[in-house]
């Protein structure tokens, strides 16, 4: 394979198609000039909805959480700790953080707290120093009819994965924050009391960023570039093929045209992909000048390089 073929040579090419439909929409639509909260979840967050059925990329914090494979969602039970990861190359900006989730204090009460207004919550969703509570097990209606419930409300990683199911508005939690160029973040749940029966369980992180379509895809620019240095840094020589690209689309403003846009986020998301994979998934890649064996470490995607016989 020669150098220059190694991005263009991939699988991942497949997904050309789905993205540009999500690009298009965005410019036949109108975002890229409109003000709005714009998701760039899978641009910094990995594993946000656990659908790799592991605690893969949440171990930055005191514990890792526990992941049920089979409903795809994480829980602390009884345990003073906190799930957590580092969101690294976050553009400046205001940033919303939201997860689907709740606490449940100990000896289950069916919600006599909670209505008494009594109830103390000691779970929280966190972005570096800012916090929220997060919402009661008790919050929304009970339904004696869903899976795995006690009164009517969840009573294990089943029971939240069918309620939620159910009810897909149920249990959210936000929490807005702003942050500074080139911003590392620590971003999870902690819970400050290992009480019996407290528990906390939650499922589909999303991260957003305030502004235009034109800033979303500044923000996936970004992360290339940070996914680039990440490549130099492991002396992978392939990150160099990143940068005609980068180079090119640095000169794209808020004035270049949506469909300029449109297709740049086509060509950026699959790159993007590409040196995340590079990065993060220990898979085995060869090029031209040289092999490298990849593993990965911890959570920041620390790997051992390996010259291939």
């Amino acid at each position: 394979m020669k150098k220059k073929d190694f991005f263009k040579s991939s699988p991942l090419q497949g997904t050309r198609r789905g993205i540009a439909t999500f690009a298009m929409a965005l410019a036949v639509s109108g975002m890229l000039s409109a003000q709005n909260w714009i998701d760039v979840t899978d641009t910094y967050i990995v594993n946000a909805d656990f659908s790799t059925g592991t605690n893969e990329g949440w171990e930055s914090g005191t514990i890792l959480p526990a992941v049920n494979a089979t409903f795809q969602n994480a829980e602390l039970y009884q345990s003073q700790n906190s799930a957590s990861q580092k969101v690294m190359g976050l553009k400046a900006g205001k940033y919303k953080l939201a997860v689907q989730g709740f606490y449940r204090a100990g000896g289950n009460d069916n919600g006599a707290g909670y209505e008494a207004g009594t109830e103390v919550i000691q779970a929280y969703l966190f972005a570096g120093t800012d916090s929220v509570k997060m919402k009661s097990l008790y919050s929304e209606a009970k339904d004696g009819s869903v899976a795995n419930q006690r009164n009517g409300w969840p009573d294990g990683m089943e029971g939240m994965h069918a309620y939620c199911e159910k009810y897909p508005e149920s249990y959210w939690n936000e929490l807005t924050f702003t942050v500074n160029e080139g911003k590392e973040m620590l971003m999870g749940i902690a819970i400050t009391t290992n009480a019996g029966g407290t528990w906390t369980c939650w499922d589909n992180f999303k991260l957003y960023i305030e502004g235009t379509a034109f800033d979303a895809f500044a923000v996936k620019l970004n992360k290339l570039e940070f996914l680039q240095d990440s490549l130099q840094v492991l002396g992978i020589t392939a990150s160099q093929e990143l940068s005609p690209i980068i180079d090119k689309y640095k000169e794209y403003n808020a004035s270049t045209p949506e469909s300029e846009i449109a297709q740049a986020t086509v060509i950026i998301e699959e790159h993007t992909a590409l040196a995340q994979t590079l990065c993060t998934h220990g898979e085995l890649y060869v090029t031209a000048s040289q092999g490298h064996r990849i593993y990965t470490a911890k959570w920041k995607a620390v790997f051992i390089r390996l010259q291939m016989p």
